[in-house]
């Protein structure tokens, strides 16, 4: 098993596991635990790269979400965003850790105040469209299905009484 080598001198050198070997950047003899510290010089650089770009993408994702929250809060002026976004542009790093930390509560109550909102938007929608609407629709359905004969007149009272109990409770 060999390595191959493009040497500062730009000569091609193979060299083999087991034997002395010459470094392709010096002359003098190199050992195996030459190329061991080379292996791990290697894997540090990727568990360093691959810590880089976690650090990177959760910069990225706090700075998108304090984007979020700035233009989602009703009550802090256009001044005082103005002056957020100035700072995220010019000093973003710090910026981040001092929004988080003055105003990390806030976002965490403005978001769960507009998943509330749009659950109950959501909630409504299914229940106008999907469920059948109003009790007068609900009956009218009712009404229908007594008169095309696919339920009994017990049916339909039961399902009368069940829509009417429904909207009073």
């Amino acid at each position: 098993m060999g390595v191959y080598v493009r040497g500062a001198d730009q000569k091609d050198r193979t060299f083999r596991l087991g034997s002395p070997m010459t470094s392709p950047f010096r002359e003098e003899p190199c050992n195996e635990l030459d190329v061991l510290m080379v292996f791990w010089s290697t894997v540090w650089d990727a568990i360093w790269w691959i810590l880089t770009i976690f650090v990177c993408v959760v910069f990225l994702m706090a700075l998108f979400s304090i984007l979020g929250d700035l233009f989602r809060d009703r009550n802090l002026s256009g001044w005082y965003k103005a002056l957020w976004l100035l700072f995220l542009i010019f000093l973003p790093f710090i910026t981040v850790l001092v929004y988080l930390v003055a105003r990390g509560n806030g976002m965490a109550e403005r978001a769960q105040k507009e998943t509330n909102e749009a659950r109950v938007t959501v909630d409504e929608y299914i229940l106008r469209s999907v469920a059948g609407g109003t009790a007068a629709a609900q009956i009218a359905q009712a009404k229908q299905l007594l008169d095309d004969g696919a339920i009994t007149d017990e049916e339909f009272q039961q399902l009368k009484d069940a829509v009417l109990s429904s909207t009073t409770a």
